[in-house]
């Protein structure tokens, strides 16, 4: 029996694809990696991140995302 869908309608086609990219989950891993450790330093320890850091609540801002 087919799964339904919105009611009386079956589903025909159902496709799924998965993320296998290793070299996308390095380069997210590490923007990722990035703004933890600006977080941290910056949030946590109090230590502006750079030369020009960007205010707390920005910083708060990009770690949430």
């Amino acid at each position: 029996m087919l799964p339904k869908q919105n009611g009386n309608q079956p589903v025909l086609f159902r496709e799924e694809q998965r993320f296998r990219q290793s070299w996308i989950w390095l380069l997210i891993l590490f923007v990722a990696g990035l703004q933890w450790w600006g977080f941290i330093q910056q949030i946590i320890f109090g230590q502006p991140w750079g030369d020009n850091p960007a205010p707390d609540w920005m910083m708060i801002l990009f770690w949430l995302l």
